[in-house]
């Protein structure tokens, strides 16, 4: 790495940026969030060994899925947003991201699996009344044609 910042610095006319230095951040004020959602992070960190910020983001990310499309915030006279949030977890290798993910995406995935049974016999049903409907439709416009054609031969 350091002989591509190297290269970088003797082949450009960029200078190397100043490092920031180490920047303490305060953690994630997990006690902000329900209760339901807070003992899910920090079990979850537990879990996986890690502090409860990758968690508690990840499960930001996954609470902002449940409101998509159900609300807008108000950004000025006429102009509104939807209310997303999109976020990026960045780690090192082997810091279990695939596993947080997945730990937090979970309950949404079996949400919509359950709710995909729920409605399965419903939206049959009402696909086999569409089917009907497209038949009588079609018969009813083969009777008026049917009509046209019977008052052409009575003009005659």
């Amino acid at each position: 790495m350091d002989d591509k910042i190297a290269y970088l610095n003797a082949n450009s006319s960029w200078k190397l940026p100043k490092p920031l230095g180490k920047v303490e951040l305060p953690g994630f004020p997990v006690a902000a969030l329900p209760n339901a959602i807070k003992d899910y992070v920090c079990a979850v960190g537990e879990q996986l060994r890690q502090s409860v910020d990758m968690p508690a983001s990840a499960a930001l990310a996954a609470l902002s899925i449940c409101v998509k499309g159900a609300y807008r915030i108000k950004g000025g006279d006429g102009w509104y947003e939807p209310l997303n949030l999109y976020s990026v977890i960045v780690a090192d290798s082997g810091e279990r991201k695939s596993a947080l993910i997945a730990l937090m995406t979970q309950p949404i995935i079996d949400f919509e699996r359950e709710q995909e049974k729920r409605m399965l016999p419903i939206v049959r049903k009402s696909r086999l009344v569409q089917k009907g409907l497209e038949r009588d439709v079609e018969k009813l416009q083969f009777a008026e044609e049917k009509i046209k054609g019977d008052q052409n031969q009575w003009k005659k």
